[in-house]
């Protein structure tokens, strides 16, 4: 039997695309055919609203893997092949253990019902990111190309990979994603560069270019693809998409 991929989208920083990768990324893996399960680790509820065009309608339901996670409020159904667990956000209380998220989505019937799990997380280093990492397969780090973030996005992967060498995180990939690129401004050039020359061009994904439609598409609460398909941020995902499922 094929497990289910776990892969988590993590960033220290906000404001770093995470959260519309989560949602752009899931919808493109689903119109794939392939199950996917987004669980929202992130008390803001962010990914419900990206999703919430398609699944304004969908009851809740509370299957029974959810029943004993009462930070988790229930399961909606966007779609045939997407579904989001969405968080309590008044009792999002995660406990301080990090085996909470690991007995979720190990359980069997997740592992049978879906062919990737996407976990969003919160923008902060805590008891919820940390627990995150520990059930991944595979942490995509999105990251703008500037100074300041490409700092943290270093410590970030850095810490990442020694915690894999030391087999305290099973991760078999730690993947970094550009986004909101001006391949057009020298400094974003430079420290893409830079993050190829460090990391090795196999951890860096297609990055995903500056483009107001995303935000417009998240605004509209729906994934890119469906707001506008033409556009640049509906074609950077789809080939993040290509790619991504080559890689995991």
């Amino acid at each position: 039997m094929i497990l289910a991929r776990v892969t988590v989208v993590a960033n220290r920083k906000g404001g770093t695309a995470k959260t519309t990768t989560v949602v752009n990324l899931a919808h493109e893996i689903a119109r794939c055919n392939k199950r996917v399960l987004v669980i929202d680790c992130d008390n803001q509820g962010q990914v419900e609203e990206g999703f919430k065009a398609m699944c304004k309608d969908a009851e809740l339901t509370s299957p029974g893997w959810l029943q004993n996670q009462s930070f988790f409020k229930g399961l909606a159904k966007v779609s045939e092949y997407l579904h989001i667990c969405q968080p309590n956000q008044e009792k999002f209380i995660a406990p301080d253990d990090l085996t909470w998220l690991g007995a979720l989505v190990n359980h069997a019937s997740v592992q049978q019902d879906y062919d990737y799990v996407v976990i969003d997380t919160p923008p902060t280093l805590g008891t919820v990111l940390l627990g995150a990492m520990s059930v991944a397969d595979t942490i995509v780090v999105p990251a703008e190309p500037t100074p300041l973030a490409s700092s943290g996005v270093i410590k970030l992967v850095n810490t990442c990979m020694q915690a894999v060498r030391k087999r305290q995180l099973k991760a078999q990939q730690i993947l970094l994603l550009p986004v909101m690129v001006d391949k057009q401004l020298k400094l974003h050039r430079q420290i893409l560069q830079h993050w190829e020359a460090r990391f090795g061009q196999r951890r860096i994904l297609p990055f995903i270019r500056r483009n107001i439609t995303l935000a417009e598409a998240f605004a509209s609460q729906q994934p890119v693809q469906l707001y506008a398909p033409d556009s640049n941020g509906a074609r950077d995902y789809q080939q993040l998409c290509s790619d991504f499922m080559q890689y995991v």
